[in-house]
């Protein structure tokens, strides 16, 4: 992780590439996809690697390690891995947040004002009415909004987009895992024309549920079941009980009527992939991994708990509807998916929006400054200000905070780096009023440390950097 070419250097170099890469103007979004995929690659290479050579480890080890163990050296091995990610992430988003809000004002400011610019030439003689200026700006404000509109397609994920990425990491996890796990083994790898053209059985009528995937075994155990239901008022079930679950119970289906609603009662919370955040972005493999092992497991606790119990069991096995299962998860992954990828589009449209009045403002006040030459050289002014003391001076201030913290990074790079640091200056240093400290708490100790490491590096960096600015800012106004 910290070598010479390990994860630390790579990623820090694909977040200067793309960085870089904001700076120059290409679009955010298509930046922002290709970071964090090539960050999501550089991750899995680091931890397949890791994991190899523990296995490899292990191999040559004459005593077995039990199970247990093995799990836990995995993990151990993922958390500075994930780390890392964590940290590349942050630095990411801040860099991609300013640029985004920058693009975004610059993008409006310089399209206005070259309006009126034009306006200016082509009524050289005469003021500008107020009511023609409202007008002109109505005509440019739509103009701009379909340029934005048509950007916001452009970047939008298709619902086949969606299901191929869906269905892409599904897939592989399956694949990694189908051989050390037996429920694995029976589930199908679906492609997304399949998952798009496939109703999830969710959306199916329960009869049609208990024809396809149940039969009765012990009809005793079922007629006692049913018995016991009917007694009992206002069951409650995940799937409100429609119309046509009473007329199939009142037709002696209890099949469709009782056990169908009981059971997805029971699978409920297994078959809905919430993303908590309201993400655009795929889960990672873990994730995917963990939800397709709870929903193994409820079906398999399903299939020896209740349906045993009354009397039932699955039609030709479970495997059918173990994958018809898995089908619906997908698809729930899938809908959250679009519905964070619409909302998000919502989301830049109100911000795009909650921009309209304030630069309608600020270009009326423009037109009416051009009663005189001083109100033209007044707005050519602030423009400038605008670009060198808001604009340039936020770029500067922000590389001259990334250098901090990238010197601060350099000297605690992660926790483990931390508590070494800490370790040798009370410890082997002797410092034995820090050795107490160590001792009573090590994390107030560690913060302790960090905070004078952030101010020395802050003072040396800012030493230097003041002057050179202040000599920068005064050469663009002089």
């Amino acid at each position: 992780i910290n070598g010479e070419s390990g994860l630390a250097a790579q990623a820090k170099a694909l977040l200067s590439s793309c960085t870089r890469r904001l700076a120059d103007g290409e679009p955010s979004e298509q930046v922002d996809t290709e970071f964090r995929s090539s960050l999501q690659a550089l991750l899995d290479t680091c931890s397949s690697k890791g994991i190899a050579e523990l296995e490899r480890c292990l191999q040559a080890r004459k005593s077995k390690l039990p199970e247990a163990r093995h799990e836990e050296a995995k993990k151990k091995l993922q958390t500075p891995v994930e780390y890392q990610g964590e940290l590349a992430r942050y630095t990411w988003t801040l860099s991609l947040t300013e640029a985004v809000d920058r693009d975004q004002l610059r993008a409006l400011k310089v399209h206005f004002k070259k309006t009126i610019e034009e306006l200016w030439q082509a009524e050289s003689t005469r003021a500008i009415a107020e009511e023609q200026a409202r007008q002109v700006f109505a005509s440019e404000w739509t103009a701009f909004e379909d340029k934005c509109r048509q950007r916001f397609d452009r970047t939008t994920k298709s619902q086949k987009q969606l299901a191929e990425e869906v269905c892409l990491v599904f897939n592989h996890v399956i694949r990694q895992h189908r051989h050390a796990e037996q429920q694995m083994h029976v589930l199908e790898l679906i492609p997304a024309t399949a998952l798009l053209s496939a109703e999830p059985i969710s959306a199916w009528d329960d009869t049609r549920i208990a024809h396809e995937f149940f039969e009765t075994r012990v009809p005793q155990r079922l007629a006692e079941y049913a018995t016991a239901c009917r007694g009992v008022a206002g069951v409650a079930v995940a799937r409100p009980p429609t119309a046509l679950h009473h007329v199939a119970a009142v037709k002696g289906d209890e099949l469709a009527g009782l056990v169908v609603p009981e059971v997805f009662n029971h699978l409920a919370s297994a078959l809905d992939y919430d993303t908590h955040d309201s993400t655009t972005q795929i889960p990672a493999s873990d994730a995917i991994l963990d939800a397709i092992r709870r929903l193994n497991e409820a079906v398999q606790a399903e299939e020896t708990g209740f349906l045993a119990k009354v009397g039932v069991r699955f039609k030709g096995g479970a495997v059918a509807f173990l994958n018809a299962a898995h089908v619906c998860l997908r698809h729930s992954l899938l809908n959250n998916l679009a519905r964070a990828e619409k909302e998000r589009i919502e989301h830049q449209w109100k911000m795009l929006q909650s921009h309209r009045q304030h630069t309608e403002e600020e270009f009326i006040s423009m037109v009416r400054g051009r009663t005189s030459d001083a109100g033209r050289a007044k707005m050519l002014a602030d423009s400038f200000f605008d670009v060198v003391a808001r604009e340039w001076l936020d770029e500067t201030l922000i590389a001259v905070a990334a250098d901090i913290r990238t010197q601060c990074l350099a000297d605690m790079p992660d926790a483990s780096g931390a508590a070494e640091r800490a370790f040798q200056q009370a410890f082997v240093e002797r410092n034995w009023e820090d050795v107490i400290e160590y001792v009573l708490d090590v994390n107030a100790y560690l913060h302790k440390i960090f905070s004078s490491l952030f101010e020395d590096r802050k003072v040396s960096i800012t030493r230097v950097q003041r002057p050179q600015l202040g000599g920068r800012l005064g050469g663009y106004f002089d």
